[in-house]
């Protein structure tokens, strides 16, 4: 993927709704064992509140969300813990095999890596993971016109014409009832690739919390080469810059005004 390089900024009217990062390792069974309390003390003053859940395991969301009910109901449950913020705008989620952030209040990268370190250097104090077999990092955007004051510009004035497809063509753009696109593309190092969701989706927001159509990013960047402890944030600096590349790709120079982009 070859996608130009863009100046960084934060954006005064931030189309962020969740930003995720998981990193995988190898099972470590005394997670399930006993309760992390240990891992808890070391990160308690970020996020004081804490609950055990179970949830399953090892099948990728997506391919979850399209089961039958059933099905999802007599695939085996693991153990996770999570812990939250004073306000649960973040969230520490640690099983067995993985851990991950998320936040539905992202500001600037500085300031989620900051958080992500301290709880992954309680993970190395107390379960010393030897290497780590998959690092990622999600950002899912939503687009509301109405948010923004574009409430009837065409969606061709707002993507980039390569992301627009059928809503750029003019013969067709007025009559677009559902678009989403998957595409999993390459990235030049680690071994790493993208995986891009996006499309037209219902969003509630706006006047009197109703739903509408918005526009959809979702890019999750990741790794699966094995990765030593010690390199791992070398790897998520080199996603999150290719994330802002790929966002910037994605969108219009108006979409980009109107977004109020500051030097980061």
């Amino acid at each position: 993927m070859s996608i130009p390089e863009s100046a960084r900024v934060v954006y005064r009217k931030n189309p962020l709704v969740e930003v995720i990062c998981q990193v995988r390792y190898p099972a470590i069974f005394r997670i399930e064992q006993e309760y992390p309390t240990t891992f808890q003390d070391r990160i308690s003053s970020d996020f004081p509140i804490a609950q055990e859940k179970n949830i399953v395991m090892q099948i990728p969301l997506e391919v979850l969300r399209a089961l039958p009910e059933v099905v999802q109901r007599s695939l085996p449950l693991a153990r996770a813990y999570e812990f939250s913020s004073r306000d649960g705008l973040w969230t520490v989620s640690l099983t067995r095999d993985f851990l991950a952030l998320s936040t539905k209040q992202y500001h600037k990268w500085e300031e989620f890596r900051n958080l992500l370190r301290k709880c992954l250097n309680a993970l190395q104090e107390v379960y010393a993971p030897p290497f780590y077999l998959r690092i990622g990092l999600r950002y899912q955007d939503i687009i509301s016109r109405h948010a923004l004051g574009l409430r009837d510009v065409e969606w061709a004035e707002l993507l980039n014409p390569g992301i627009a497809g059928e809503l750029g063509d003019p013969h067709l753009a007025n009559d677009v009832q559902e678009r989403f696109t998957v595409t999993l593309l390459r990235l030049p190092a680690h071994d790493a690739v993208v995986r891009m969701q996006h499309g037209l989706v219902q969003f509630a927001g706006g006047e009197n919390d109703s739903k509408e159509i918005c526009y959809l990013i979702d890019c999750d960047l990741f790794t699966e080469q094995q990765t030593e402890a010690q390199d791992v944030f070398h790897i998520l600096d080199y996603l999150n810059r290719q994330a802002g590349n790929l966002f910037r790709y994605f969108i219009s120079e108006r979409l980009q005004s109107a977004l109020q982009p500051e030097p980061a």
